[in-house]
């Protein structure tokens, strides 16, 4: 984990503790439960023109790489969940179980899991500017026709092409903060 992790988890019995660490979610679910009767449809609109679900898959679909100078402020988004409430909603319930447990495989004893961790950490900064002109001379290099600086708060996703899900949403509310 490179120590990007350090004091994220309580010292505890390490034959007990099992963690999962999970960058991304393929099937999510609400993490708020909510009645579907008492939600009603609204138009959701930008620039004044009504959207749907289907224009908006429309748009990854046409979408094209583009080359941009692009300078983003500095940003670290981490996250921990236990997610024991979450799995025994999707009855996964005998591994949590004492009573019924049996993980002997994994350890020596006969233990259940008593939480499972889901950690997220994402570091936007300099380091990955290291490789960006080695082995590129000025006739390969590929000169952004656009400019294109963060200065104001913004959102950001991280799109699976092949999935064609987000795997990851923010908002970064101050980008000039310190």
């Amino acid at each position: 984990m490179n120590g990007n992790f350090k004091g994220t988890f309580r010292n505890s019995d390490l034959d007990t503790r099992m963690i999962l660490l999970n960058t991304y979610k393929i099937h999510p679910f609400w993490e708020f439960f909510f009645d579907v009767n008492k939600t009603q449809k609204e138009k959701f609109s930008a620039q004044n023109r009504e959207l749907s679900s289907y224009m908006l898959s429309r748009y990854y679909h046409y979408s094209r790489p583009h080359f941009v100078d692009l300078k983003l402020p500095r940003f670290t988004i981490s996250n921990q969940h236990n997610l024991v409430d979450t799995l025994k909603r999707f009855n996964v319930i005998d591994l949590l179980d004492k009573n019924v447990s049996d993980i002997l495989g994994i350890t020596d004893r006969g233990e259940f899991i008593r939480s499972i961790i889901q950690v997220v950490k994402l570091v936007v900064d300099e380091s990955g500017e290291t490789t960006r002109n080695k082995g590129l001379d000025a006739t390969t290099r590929i000169i952004p026709k656009a400019k294109f600086y963060v200065d104001r708060p913004f959102t950001f996703y991280i799109y699976h092409h092949h999935w064609q899900i987000i795997l990851l949403s923010s908002i970064i509310t101050n980008p000039n903060g310190e």
